[in-house]
């Protein structure tokens, strides 16, 4: 992995070749024994990419970048690499966690192991992940909780926020342990996937015995997460900082040089159920409801209001016409459900425009990788509209780059390619600036 230095661009950049040679931010699957593997997410781009689109951006040491959608935290990592100072904003506790823990460059393999040799927990379990942790489970993710807050000689909820706010890793060897334990749970959960990959649905007859205890699971990841970590070039972690918070409705003095993101697709995917059992883990730490997260969520696939067809003014033309197309689509469910899930995630796409214009400094520049979609036969262009959203609130942008995206399940889904059998996505890299 390259650090600031050695990454630099090989042409003079101009404003007509700065895009040329950037990166695909299109990241393929890794296999499970590569490095790092374990900060796979469908919606994230590789750290090359990260790293070249900041400096394409002008990055300098003294700048701050901002990423209102931090995911797993790449933006974050190439931020250290490079230098420069980050924040990352999400709603996600499991984002928040898989984000600190890429800049996890001091982790004590002897600690981390002494949290998790902890006996479990005797005290009932009392927190909603009873549902997707075995009691045994539960109660063992209870009791690492405790040795660790016992340990630092603070709350739960302390401890959760000076894990996000460290800047000198002494909570590194905290963060893999918890890590762990929440990829662990994906193994020894009481839940099984269904037809669609990213879904779970709860076994109601499996036994103590028939899967690998999160105790083992965990201990087995923290191995892997650690020796990525330590066998990782070192960089300056020069205030990098990470805020669970929606960030529409953030409220902050601070400004920012340069953004680079890449929120939730508007692909129908549930990214609250497909993370059920690291968010279940993260529940034993903070309290948080996992129904109103699912509410929360950019992308949701829950109807969480209605929407008339003139609330949709303001957004763009490009996205009332696609507004319009699926509420005037044949489907029985276009007008009842869909046309309501799509107008949401375009509401707070169009707020998160807004705040991003209230945060970025003046001369502010910035990269929001998007991906568009398909319902039924009506192509959904997110790119095309998150440009236009951006010229309308006082940036300049454009779509600077485009990766043709044809492995996806819109083209193995029976009923998707019903409507659209050759459909091919495509992956667009937006620039803009002020």
């Amino acid at each position: 992995m390259k650090i600031v230095g050695e990454a630099q661009p090989e042409l003079p950049l101009t404003r007509s070749n700065r895009w040329d040679d950037l990166p695909s931010a299109k990241v393929k699957r890794p296999k499970k024994s590569d490095p790092f593997s374990w900060a796979y997410t469908y919606t994230g781009y590789s750290v090359d990419f990260a790293i070249q689109a900041l400096l394409r951006l002008g990055v300098t040491r003294k700048a701050m970048v901002l990423d209102p959608f931090v995911g797993s935290g790449t933006s974050l990592l190439a931020c250290s690499l490079l230098g420069c100072g980050g924040h990352g904003v999400d709603i996600s506790p499991f984002s928040l966690l898989l984000s600190r823990s890429r800049i996890a460059w001091r982790p004590d393999e002897r600690l981390v192991f002494k949290y998790l040799k902890t006996k479990s927990s005797t005290h009932e379990d009392r927190h909603s992940s009873k549902d997707v942790l075995r009691p045994n489970d539960a109660s063992y993710v209870e009791g690492v909780v405790q040795a660790i807050c016992k340990g630092r000689s603070v709350t739960p909820q302390t401890l959760w926020r000076k894990l996000m706010n460290d800047t000198t890793g002494r909570f590194d060897s905290e963060v893999v342990a918890l890590l762990s334990m929440a990829l662990g749970a994906r193994d020894s959960t009481r839940l099984e996937k269904g037809s669609n990959p990213i879904w779970y649905r709860r076994v109601e007859s499996q036994t103590e015995s028939s899967q690998a205890s999160l105790r083992i699971s965990a201990a087995n990841w923290a191995k892997t997460i650690s020796h990525d970590l330590l066998s990782a070039p070192e960089a300056g972690r020069k205030d990098i900082t990470i805020q669970q918070h929606d960030f529409t409705t953030l409220k902050t003095t601070k400004r920012y040089d340069l953004c680079l993101t890449s929120p939730p697709y508007m692909n129908r995917l549930d990214y609250v159920v497909a993370h059920l059992p690291e968010l279940s883990v993260l529940q034993h730490l903070i309290p948080f409801n996992l129904d109103q997260l699912r509410s929360d969520m950019i992308g949701t696939t829950r109807a969480v209001r209605k929407y008339h067809t003139e609330q949709t003014e303001g957004w763009g033309d490009r996205c009332r016409e696609t507004l319009n197309s699926i509420y005037n689509h044949a489907s029985y469910a276009s007008q009842r459900y869909y046309y309501h899930i799509h107008a949401d995630y375009f509401r707070r796409l169009s707020a998160t425009i807004l705040q991003l214009a209230r945060l970025m400094k003046d001369r502010a520049e910035g990269i929001v990788v998007l991906q568009d979609s398909f319902y039924k036969d009506i192509k959904i262009p997110t790119p095309q509209i998150c440009a236009e959203m951006l010229n309308n609130a006082g940036f300049e942008s454009s779509i600077v780059r485009t990766t043709s995206v044809k492995a996806h399940m819109g083209r193995l889904s029976p009923a998707q390619t019903l409507y659209a059998p050759e459909k091919i996505l495509g992956e667009s890299v937006v620039y803009f600036s002020r």
